[in-house]
C-alpha cells in the first residue's frame, strides 16, 4: 500500500531542502515559535498584574483623593478629599453628641456602608449627606460674604489661630510621624493639613458671617412686645400640681370616677397645700406632682384649660384619656416679665475618695473648704469683679466661659441653689456667697458665686426677639440656599475612615 504520509515527509523535506532548510532548521524554527508564544503569553500576563498593581497603588495613595471630584456645587467643584474632611467632621459631631448612645445607632467597629440608617439609606449615606449639606451652607455662606466684603475679625479669627495653633502640635500626641499622616488616619486619603487650614478658615468665616446676618436683624420695642403677646401661651410658665388615678386600679371605672369626683370637689379653690395633704392622708402616703412647665410643653390632655384666661389660682379639674383620670390644680402663670441676670462663679467639685458611689459629708465638706481657701484668698486681693474672673480662670473645675461668667440668665436655668439665689429680691451687684450642690444631679460640688448684675432686657423681651430673629434668619436662609444645588461623584473612593 503506498504511504501518502511518508510521501508527504518527502515532498516537504525536498521543499525545505531546496529553500535551504533541514530537518534540524526546522526543529529550531518550531521552537523559535513556541517561545515566542509563550513570550507573548507571560507579557501579556505582565502587563495584567502591572495595571492591577498601579491601580491598588492608587487606590491605597491620596493622589486620586486630591485629583477627582467628590461634590460639585453651584458648578465649584470640590475635591474626594474634602468631601471626607466633611464626612469625618459629621461623623465626629454626632459621636460626639451623642457618645453614651452611639452602640444604639450603629456598630463602631463595623463599616457603616453595611448599617442601615433608614430602609434606604445607610449610614455612610447619611453622613455624606449631612456632610454635603454642611459644604453646600458654608459655600453660601462665604459667596455671600464675598458680595458683602465681610473679613474675618475679631474673636472669631482669634479662635481660627489658635484652632491652627493646636492643629499643629495635637498630632505628635497621639504619635503620628507628621500632620498629614495625622489627618489622612482619622479623616480619610488626602486630607492634610493645608486643606484642613483652608477650610477650617471658610468655616470659621461662615459661622463669623452667619452671625452677623442673624445680629443684624432690629425690632422695636414695640415689636417685640407684639409678638410675645401674640405667643404667650407657648412662652408664659404654667405653675401647676396634678395626681392621677388609673381605672385599672378599681373594681370598675364608675368607682375611678367617684373617687377623682371626690378629690375635685374637696380640693377645689383652695391650694396646693390642701391638695397635697388630701392626696397623703386617702392615697396610703401618695404625693402630688408639681411643675412649672412653659405652654408649648403642656400635656394636651389639659392644656387648653390651664391656659384660659380665666384660670385662677386654686382652680382644680378632672380630665380623662386613656383610662386614667389626671386631678390637675392651677397654681400661677410667669409671664416672665423679670431680667435677665449675670454672674460669675468657680466651681470645686467634690471628689468620691473611696469611690462608692456616694458622697459623703466628708468628701462634700473637702469641697467647701477649698472654696473657702480661695474665698479668702479673693478677700485678701483686690476683691474686684476682675480679680474673681482672675480667680476662676485659675481654679474653677468649670472651664466653659472665660472668667467663670454667665450671662443672660433666666430662671431655673441653674441648680435650684444658685437660681434661688440669684434671683433673690434683694440681690445687688458685687454680691458673693458659697453655695454646695448636693442633690445627685449630672455633679457635686461647692460654687462660689458673683452677682454682676441685672441686665436692663427682661426674659419675656429676650424670648421674644431671639424668635424674631430666628424666624427671620430662617427665611433668610431657606432662599439663600434654594439658588444652591450639589451633586456626588467617585464616592467609591470616598468616605473610608469609618
Amino acid at each position: 500500500m503506498y504511504d501518502l504520509s511518508a510521501s508527504k515527509n518527502k515532498v516537504e523535506r525536498r521543499t525545505l531542502r531546496e529553500q535551504g532548510q533541514d530537518k534540524h532548521e526546522l526543529a529550531a524554527a518550531k521552537a523559535n515559535e513556541a517561545r515566542r508564544k509563550s513570550n507573548l503569553k507571560y507579557g501579556a500576563a505582565i502587563a495584567v498584574i502591572a495595571l492591577v498593581l498601579i491601580f491598588v497603588l492608587l487606590y491605597s495613595s491620596a493622589i486620586p483623593a486630591k485629583a477627582l471630584t467628590g461634590v460639585t456645587i453651584n458648578g465649584e467643584k470640590y475635591s474626594v478629599a474634602q468631601l471626607n474632611y466633611y464626612y469625618s467632621v459629621s461623623y465626629n459631631n454626632f459621636y460626639s453628641t451623642y457618645y453614651s448612645y452611639v452602640s444604639y445607632f450603629f456598630d463602631t467597629d463595623a463599616k457603616l456602608s453595611g448599617q442601615m440608617y433608614s430602609e434606604d439609606m445607610t449610614w455612610q449615606d447619611y453622613f455624606i449627606e449631612t456632610a454635603v449639606d454642611t459644604m453646600t451652607q458654608i459655600q453660601m455662606l462665604n459667596d455671600k460674604a464675598d458680595e458683602a466684603g465681610y473679613e474675618l475679625e475679631g474673636e472669631y479669627l482669634d479662635e481660627y489661630n489658635e484652632s491652627l495653633a493646636d492643629l499643629e502640635t495635637s498630632w505628635a500626641a497621639y504619635g503620628y510621624s507628621s500632620l498629614d499622616h495625622f489627618l489622612s488616619a482619622n479623616y480619610g486619603k488626602g486630607v492634610t493639613g493645608d486643606l484642613v487650614k483652608t477650610e477650617m478658615y471658610r468655616m470659621y468665616r461662615a459661622n463669623a458671617y452667619l452671625e452677623s446676618v442673624y445680629d443684624g436683624f432690629e425690632y422695636t420695642d414695640e415689636e417685640i412686645a407684639s409678638y410675645y403677646a401674640e405667643n404667650s401661651d407657648s412662652y408664659d410658665v404654667l405653675s401647676y400640681a396634678y395626681y392621677f388615678i388609673s381605672a385599672s386600679e378599681y373594681t370598675d371605672a364608675a368607682e375611678a370616677l367617684e373617687q377623682t369626683e371626690a378629690m375635685v370637689d374637696a380640693v377645689d379653690g383652695t391650694d396646693a397645700d390642701t391638695f397635697r395633704t388630701y392626696v397623703e392622708e386617702n392615697f396610703d402616703g401618695a404625693a402630688i406632682y408639681e411643675t412649672d412647665t412653659t405652654g408649648s410643653n403642656l400635656s394636651t390632655v389639659y392644656s387648653e384649660w390651664l391656659l384660659d384666661s380665666s384660670r385662677a389660682a386654686g382652680d382644680a379639674a378632672y380630665f380623662e384619656s386613656d383610662e386614667m383620670y389626671y386631678i390637675v390644680m392651677y397654681i400661677g402663670r410667669d409671664t416672665n416679665d423679670y431680667n435677665l441676670v449675670s454672674m460669675r462663679h468657680l466651681l470645686v467639685q467634690a471628689v468620691d475618695e473611696d469611690g462608692d458611689g456616694v458622697y459623703s459629708d466628708e468628701e462634700v465638706q473637702a469641697s467647701v473648704d477649698t472654696v473657702n481657701g480661695y474665698y479668702d484668698e479673693w478677700l485678701a486681693g483686690d476683691a474686684t469683679e476682675d480679680s474673681f474672673a482672675e480667680l476662676s480662670d485659675a481654679y474653677s473645675s468649670d472651664n466653659g466661659s472665660g472668667g467663670g461668667l454667665y450671662e443672660d440668665i433666666y430662671k431655673n436655668q441653674m441648680v435650684d441653689p444658685i437660681d434661688e439665689w440669684l434671683f433673690d429680691e434683694s440681690r445687688q451687684a458685687g454680691d458673693t456667697a458659697v453655695i454646695t450642690y448636693n442633690e445627685g444631679g449630672s455633679y457635686t460640688g461647692t460654687h462660689l458665686v458673683y452677682f454682676v448684675g441685672a441686665s436692663d432686657q427682661t426674659y419675656a423681651q429676650y424670648v421674644a426677639e431671639n424668635n424674631l430673629r430666628s424666624e427671620e434668619y430662617t427665611s433668610w436662609n431657606e432662599e439663600a440656599m434654594s439658588a444652591y444645588s450639589a451633586s456626588t461623584s467617585n464616592l467609591w473612593l470616598a468616605c473610608k475612615a469609618h
